[in-house]
């Protein structure tokens, strides 16, 4: 297959450019697109050729989806942290409950072994707590 080229004005920029013939407003319409200032230029390419405005529009509806799927994206690591931050408050509140609790159990311990009259030290010594919680007690 060969391309045959024109030299001839183009109807989009008056100027003369070898662009195949088959081509129609495809290259000016993929040229201007980026340019913001270009945009009466876009819209007369798409007013004019049919397959560039239909191919526009899928674009467009491209362009929406991208942008829905990365708010839902966005939407979703939101809730996976946030849920990630609940288990970890839980996880940090089990084991401070676990610390308080063990720490509980060992005053009450050292408080019934002083009621049955085993000095302090012996007491701090077997529960680990100081002599001056036991004295508390």
């Amino acid at each position: 297959m060969r391309l045959v080229y024109r030299n001839e004005p183009c109807k989009y920029c008056n100027a003369y450019k070898d662009v195949p013939p088959q081509s129609g407003g495809t290259v000016h319409y993929f040229r201007y697109l980026p340019d913001k200032g270009s945009r009466n230029k876009i819209n007369e390419i798409l007013n004019y050729e049919e397959g560039i405005a239909m191919a526009s529009e899928v674009l467009v509806n491209i362009s929406r989806d991208e942008i829905e799927r990365a708010r839902l994206l966005s939407e979703y690591k939101y809730i996976v942290d946030t849920q990630s931050k609940v288990v970890q408050a839980e996880r940090n509140g089990w084991k401070q409950g676990q610390k308080q609790g063990r720490k509980q159990e060992k005053l009450e311990i050292a408080g019934n072994l002083k009621n049955s009259g085993i000095p302090a030290p012996q007491i701090a010594l077997w529960t680990g707590l100081s002599i001056e919680d036991i004295a508390k007690l």
